[in-house]
């Protein structure tokens, strides 16, 4: 789902939401079945003078032997004009347990 806001004063807003589902089957029958659900998020705010953009995504799978395994990740930019660069970061915390 997306969301597009532009405002008379040329700033504008957008968000962006997905949320998949997803399973995993191994050719190997001894080997454990996994189902998962991600969701991925953006926004960025936009005008004449700077750009703001996020992104986040959370993972969680689970295995048909009790496994679990979960990654969580954001980044985030902002531009200034001229294109200068004044925040950059990407952050990912990866759990298997």
């Amino acid at each position: 789902m997306t969301h597009f806001t532009e405002l008379p004063n040329g700033t504008e807003h957008e968000t962006t939401t997905v949320t998949e589902t997803f399973t995993f089957a191994p050719d190997d029958p001894s080997q454990p079945t996994y189902t998962g659900k991600a969701t991925f998020w953006d926004g960025g705010n936009f005008n004449a003078k700077t750009l703001t953009a996020t992104f986040t995504g959370h993972i969680t799978v689970r295995g048909s032997d009790g496994s679990r395994i979960t990654d969580h990740f954001v980044a985030h930019l902002t531009v200034m004009p001229g294109g200068t660069v004044t925040v950059e970061f990407g952050r990912e915390r990866l759990r298997c347990p």
